[in-house]
């Protein structure tokens, strides 16, 4: 029995392969930081490496995130989003997230809270009971 070429597999978390040529945006550490493009440099069997910022820089095909990093460093530099809107998209979730963990942290039990509110709200969240 044969295996299929890994460069040719995608992975379930990526929505579209990866091409040589093919522009992405990457920020820098910090989820506020403007993109810049970057180019797709080689698609290898576990690492894309991307080209036009200050170093080489490669991220995991398997790594959802597109997290990025130098080659044989363990060290993040930031992450590549496909698209300017997925880096926006994200930029108004991290916000919206820190915004609802800051309000639910301050504010007191309000006085119509039930134990089943408070189950509902942890199922919603994918927390345990």
């Amino acid at each position: 029995m044969t295996n299929p070429s890994p460069e040719k597999s995608v992975s379930p978390t990526a929505p579209e392969p990866f091409e040589v040529g093919q522009k992405l945006q990457f920020v820098r550490r910090g989820f506020h930081k403007t993109p810049e493009v970057v180019t797709i440099s080689k698609v290898g069997r576990l690492w894309v490496t991307v080209s036009g910022s200050s170093a080489a820089l490669r991220f995991a095909l398997r790594d959802p995130e597109m997290q990025v990093g130098e080659a044989g460093s363990e060290h993040c530099y930031g992450r590549c989003y496909r698209t300017v809107r997925e880096h926006t998209d994200f930029v108004e979730l991290e916000r919206a997230w820190t915004r609802l963990n800051r309000d639910t942290s301050y504010a007191g039990r309000p006085a119509d809270m039930t134990l089943e509110k408070i189950a509902e709200i942890r199922q919603l969240l994918g927390l345990k009971a």
